[in-house]
């Protein structure tokens, strides 16, 4: 029942297409801000990416089909240089950010990527090396500098302590081995 006292049918799931604004209110009554925005994106999460089927994705291409079809030739020059130029700002910002996240990664980590990538190659893609140890990819690739590499490797990061720069370049080293 609303406050005028008249009745509104409501489907309580959160997929129905009136819950949203039936509980809007109620459920934001007494939220701080930080709540309400997280709520919102949430909500936006759902509706734009759970949510988002075929209709959807089929009237988005229809409206980008007809914004395209009413763009005019002579408009489009400085729209295709800010667009052009945004778009390579956009690249350039990823490329820094891939290059930051491989920093971050950790030395330690990129050596075990390494390792792993050398083993797929050899193991072939039907082995998940990923998920075995670094004990048991030396079993499985029968090799003496993965053996190694294991042991300089358990014996530092499984002390809670950081490779040396001697133990990193010795499983440099070793890493071209295997």
């Amino acid at each position: 029942m609303t406050d005028a006292g008249v009745w509104q049918r409501v489907d309580p799931s959160q997929w129905a297409s009136n819950a949203g604004s039936a509980f809007a209110f109620a459920r934001t009554r007494g939220l701080t801000s930080l709540q309400r925005i997280t709520d919102l994106l949430n909500y936006y999460w759902v509706q734009g990416v759970v949510v988002f089927d075929f209709n959807r994705q089929a009237e988005l291409w229809r409206e980008a089909g007809s914004a395209w079809r009413g763009l005019r030739g002579t408009s489009l020059r400085g729209d295709w240089l800010a667009l052009g130029g945004g778009l390579l700002l956009a690249a350039a910002a990823g490329v820094v950010g891939l290059r930051r996240c491989r920093h971050w990664q950790g030395r330690e980590a990129r050596l075990v990527a390494v390792l792993q990538a050398r083993a797929r190659r050899r193991l072939g893609a039907e082995v998940r090396v990923e998920s075995l140890t670094l004990g048991e990819l030396a079993e499985r690739l029968d090799s003496d500098p993965c053996r190694e590499f294991a042991e300089v490797y358990h014996g530092a990061v499984f002390r809670d302590r950081k490779l040396s720069d001697a133990e990193y370049q010795q499983l440099h080293r070793l890493l071209r081995d295997i």
